[in-house]
C-alpha cells in the first residue's frame, strides 16, 4: 500500500525524453563519446530506462514520449519506482501468491518460478545501477593489458555491468565478447538482443534448464557471479567450474555474502564458497556494488 503522505510523481520525475541510452551518448558537441554513464543533472550511477524506453516505442511501434509515457505511469504505481522497496514488496507478494503453483523445491519448480515471474523482475532489473567506469577503473587498468576480453556473465539478468564494460574495452580499442548465461525468458533475452546489437557487442546466450544447472563456460578473462550463488543448490560446484575455466590475470566479480534466507534462496550459507576462494589464492582488489572484485593471478 502506498503512505499516506506520498504524492504520486509527475511524469518527467523518471526520465527526461531527450536522453537516450545510459551506456552511450552523443554529447552537446554532437562527437560519438561514451558517457561513462551519466547525464547532466543525472548521479553518476543511472540505470537502462532510456534504452527501454526506445526499444518498447520500436517494438510497439509508438512515439517515443507514448512509450515514456507507459513506463512512468507504472513507475507512478509505487513509491519509489521499480526500484522502491514498495515494488520490492510488490513482487514478493506475487511470490508467495502463486507459491501453491511454483516453489523452490525442486531445480524444474525453480526454472519455472522465475519463468513465471519474469516480467515482474524484468522490470525491477531495470532500475539496477550501471557502474561508472572512467579511465581509473582497475578493472580497465588490469583488462588494458589484454587485446582480446572474455565476459561470461552467469546468471546474467540485463547484464548491464558487463554491458557497460564491453562498451568502456572497446572505446579503449579492445575486442569484446559477451557471453550471457541464464534462463531464457523472452522478454529479458529480447531485450540484451537489442542492447547488445544498439552498442555493437558480440554476445552468445547460453540457457541454463532444470537439466543444465551449471553449464559449461567457456574459457573467459571476466566472469560475473553476483547474486547467483544462493540460488543454486551446489554453488561450490559453480565456483570450481569458473576457477577451471577463468584465465590467468582475469577477474571474478563475486558475491559470496551469506544471504537471507528466504523463498529462491536455496543456499543462504555460502562459507564453503568462501573458504574454496581463500584456498586458491585469489587476490581481493576491492568491494564492487556488495560483491568481491577477486584478481586470479597469473602462475597460480
Amino acid at each position: 500500500m502506498q503512505s499516506t503522505n506520498w504524492t504520486p510523481p509527475t511524469a518527467a520525475s523518471y526520465l527526461k525524453p531527450s536522453l537516450k541510452g545510459a551506456f552511450y551518448y552523443r554529447d552537446v558537441s554532437e562527437a560519438d563519446s561514451l558517457s561513462h554513464c551519466t547525464f547532466p543533472g543525472f548521479p553518476a550511477h543511472i540505470n537502462c530506462l532510456n534504452d527501454f524506453v526506445d526499444y518498447l516505442a520500436e517494438k510497439r511501434s509508438i512515439p517515443r514520449e507514448a512509450a515514456l509515457t507507459l513506463v512512468n505511469r507504472s513507475q507512478s504505481l509505487f513509491e519509489g519506482g521499480w526500484a522502491g522497496e514498495q515494488y520490492r514488496d510488490f513482487t514478493e507478494v506475487l511470490l508467495e501468491a502463486f507459491k501453491p503453483i511454483y516453489d523452490d523445491i525442486t531445480d524444474n519448480e525453480v526454472i519455472e518460478t522465475y519463468k513465471q515471474h519474469g516480467n515482474a523482475d524484468f522490470i525491477r532489473m531495470l532500475s539496477y545501477p550501471i557502474p561508472n567506469l572512467d579511465d581509473q577503473s582497475i578493472m580497465l587498468q588490469v583488462l588494458s593489458q589484454k587485446s582480446h576480453v572474455d565476459i561470461v556473465d552467469y546468471g546474467c539478468g540485463l547484464s548491464q555491468r558487463n554491458i557497460a564494460l564491453a562498451v568502456r574495452l572497446k572505446a579503449i580499442g579492445k575486442t569484446v565478447k559477451l557471453y550471457l548465461l541464464d534462463i531464457y525468458r523472452p522478454l529479458h533475452w529480447d531485450f540484451l538482443t537489442y542492447l547488445c546489437r544498439r552498442y555493437d557487442i558480440p554476445f552468445e546466450f547460453i540457457e541454463v534448464t532444470a537439466q543444465n544447472i551449471y553449464p559449461e563456460f567457456p574459457e573467459h578473462d571476466v566472469m560475473d557471479n553476483v547474486s547467483v550463488l544462493e540460488h543454486v543448490r551446489d554453488p561450490v560446484h559453480v565456483v570450481e567450474k569458473i576457477h577451471k575455466n577463468l584465465r590467468p590475470g582475469g577477474l571474478f566479480l563475486c558475491g559470496a555474502v551469506d544471504a537471507v534466507e528466504e523463498m529462491m534462496h536455496i543456499s543462504p550459507n555460502l562459507k564453503a564458497v568462501r573458504d574454496r576462494i581463500q584456498m586458491w589464492g585469489y587476490q581481493h582488489i576491492y568491494d564492487y556494488y556488495g560483491a568481491n572484485l577477486l584478481y586470479n593471478p597469473p602462475g597460480r
